[in-house]
């Protein structure tokens, strides 16, 4: 094999190789919920979700996040941008939307409206953030 011949044989692999890639990515899958027997508990329909934690779970669909419960009822319909559990028991968290923060209830109503360019929970202080407002 020649080396113009070797150099198109790779070049064509490779482009095979990232056209299959590209094509298995996240978005092409969807997810839901199943039971220990297999049954589909929550119908497949999230582009992303993750875990139950005290009973509710991150969910990811169509560009936004929200919150479900264990029958796959929204707690908080997904609506924003990022979502960031603060306390799952207070059911309250650190939201974003048109790229500002905010923090919500357990019902989606704001606590603190979306104006912060960064919010951030301090670990040791249940109540106390970090955050920034027009670059300050």
């Amino acid at each position: 094999m020649n080396k113009t011949t070797l150099f198109s044989f790779l070049v064509f692999i490779f482009t095979f190789l990232t056209l299959t890639i590209s094509s298995l990515s996240s978005s092409e899958y969807k997810y839901g919920y199943i039971d220990e027997t297999g049954k589909v508990v929550i119908d497949i329909q999230f582009d992303q979700a993750y875990d139950f934690k005290d009973g509710i779970a991150p969910v990811y669909k169509d560009g936004k996040w929200g919150w479900i419960d264990k029958k796959g009822k929204y707690v908080l319909k997904p609506e924003y941008e990022d979502i960031i559990e603060i306390n799952y028991k207070d059911l309250f968290a650190a939201v974003k939307q048109n790229e500002k923060w905010g923090i919500i209830d357990d019902e989606g109503k704001f606590l603190v409206n979306t104006q912060y360019e960064y919010l951030e929970l301090f670990d040791n202080i249940k109540d106390k953030f970090l955050v920034k407002i027009n670059k300050k």
